[in-house]
């Protein structure tokens, strides 16, 4: 009796494993589009805005990236980035978009990206001492660092630094 009472329960485990499995995979990498606008006060200055696929290996490294070292000639960091510039200059409207169909994100897959590290060369910008550097802003592509699944998201460029919008879940 004891033995068959153990081969149910063994079996009722094994059952009930993948649907436990199932139930957790919940999370899914999101594929948004980015609608970057940059403030009427820097309208007609030249600014660029990388936007550039990370994965969790490579996240410290580039958090911990001074963004002038980033900007500077010939930084390697930002010479094999898997990335998308946008410009911004004189003449020009301030929005500029990257649609979710834009083939960077085939390059961003491949290599597992799990955020898009978003970083602006804003002239004038100074760095409060002892603070952060709001050139730089991480945008997470795992499902539950979101209240909802944005279909696209707004970068704001302003003289303070970026902020998306939505804003991701705080953690």
């Amino acid at each position: 009796m004891q033995k068959h009472k153990f081969r149910y329960i063994h079996r009722l485990l094994l059952a009930c494993i993948p649907v436990v499995i199932l139930a957790g995979c919940g999370v899914t990498i999101l594929q948004p589009g980015f609608m970057t606008e940059v403030a009427p006060s820097y309208q007609g200055a030249s600014i660029q805005v990388d936007l550039i696929g990370v994965n969790n290996s490579e996240l410290a490294a580039w958090n911990a990236k001074p963004i002038d070292d980033y900007f500077a000639a010939g930084d390697m960091f930002r010479a094999s980035a898997p990335k998308v510039t946008l410009n911004f200059g004189a003449g020009e409207d301030g929005m500029k978009s990257l649609p979710a169909s834009h083939p960077i994100w085939k390059q961003w897959k491949s290599k597992n990206a799990t955020n898009i590290m978003v970083i602006a060369d804003l002239p004038g910008y100074t760095v409060p001492m002892g603070g952060i550097d709001l050139r730089r802003q991480t945008v997470p592509l795992s499902s539950d660092q979101w209240a909802k699944s944005p279909p696209e998201i707004s970068i704001q460029i302003t003289p303070t630094g970026i902020i998306l919008v939505p804003a991701p879940k705080v953690q």
